[in-house]
């Protein structure tokens, strides 16, 4: 094996302290990955946010070329693609050179955006040959998510009706897919721009959430997944049917949306999304039989996170933020 620059691995599976990779000493059923792709995810977003904030408190440079040479990242990034680089367990499939995907160390600290990390085996997924590594680097939190919120948590049944809110959105675009694919009857709330783009993942019931239009839908939720939160949520209960449900997924916002709907004879659920390695095989199995089309709206190098945060949190973002880490 060729001597490469990487590092140590602490307790979190992130790897510090440079050193060369055939040093790394991998404990049983350990898998080390060098990382090749990852996306934006809000958490993401939240956190570089904090760091400027922090950054401009202590009145030093912002700069994110500084914070990378310092890898003040460390913690970014739950989504990862790789190869497997070096293997120790006897327990898998998983061969030196295979090419991987995992949700890694989700909700505390992910180490998706450093250059290689250190992963339990069975928390990782093959992928199928020639399977894009930036399309897979979209899948692990937001398809998860989608997965959850519909089946796990949502407990979508063929021909139900799910009010989507935020259709449009890297979670969004995938739960339309999810639910249309599983037979349910599908609306999309999104701001009217990105209507077109929804129509063209075969939606055809689509409102706009400004100015209230989507309260035409009155009663009409069998299912609701939030992807938005506040405000639009807590005027969505009114949408949900007798004894229906809504998968409130914004945390910072739950609390306040599950207080509004106190009366009601309809139940507000939150999701924390897990690791699920058979969910994830077969949302790379729809992917790959063409029944879920990943969008990704655009494409940075991890030296250009301040760019990919921009557009993460642009107006006419359609789907995800994708990173290239090597």
């Amino acid at each position: 094996m060729s001597m490469q620059l990487s590092s140590k691995t602490n307790h979190n599976g992130c790897l510090n302290d440079f050193t060369s990779t055939s040093s790394v000493a991998l404990k049983d059923d350990e898998v080390l990955v060098a990382v090749t792709a990852s996306s934006l995810n809000a958490r993401d977003v939240r956190k570089y946010k904090e760091y400027l904030k922090n950054q401009e408190n202590s009145n030093t440079s912002n700069d994110i070329n500084n914070a990378i040479s310092k890898r003040l990242y460390k913690g970014y990034g739950f989504d990862m693609v790789g190869k497997v680089v070096k293997i120790r367990t006897l327990n898998s499939d998983l061969q030196v050179g295979d090419e991987v995907i995992g949700l890694i160390n989700y909700p505390d600290l992910g180490f998706g955006f450093e250059s290689e990390i250190v992963c339990k085996a069975n928390d990782l997924v093959k992928l199928p040959k020639n399977f894009d590594p930036k399309i897979a680097a979209c899948l692990p939190l937001s398809g998860l998510t989608a997965y959850q919120a519909l089946f796990s948590v949502g407990k979508l049944q063929p021909g139900e009706n799910v009010i989507i809110l935020g259709a449009a959105g890297g979670v969004g675009h995938i739960v339309v897919q999810l639910a249309k694919n599983f037979g349910a009857n599908v609306y999309a709330v999104d701001v009217r721009e990105k209507h077109d783009y929804l129509r063209s993942l075969g939606v055809k019931n689509i409102l706009d959430y400004e100015e209230d239009e989507f309260l035409r839908w009155q009663s009409e939720a069998d299912l609701i997944v939030d992807l938005i939160g506040g405000q639009v949520a807590i005027s969505a209960l009114s949408l949900l049917n007798v004894k229906s449900r809504m998968v409130s997924v914004p945390l910072s916002s739950f609390a306040s949306v599950k207080l509004a709907a106190t009366n009601l004879s309809s139940e507000v659920l939150s999701l924390e999304t897990i690791n699920n390695v058979n969910e994830l095989k077969e949302l790379i199995n729809q992917v790959e039989s063409n029944k879920i089309n990943i969008n990704i709206y655009k494409e940075f190098s991890i030296t250009e996170l301040d760019k990919a945060v921009d557009a993460f949190k642009s107006s006419d973002r359609l789907g995800k933020v994708v990173l290239s880490i090597k």
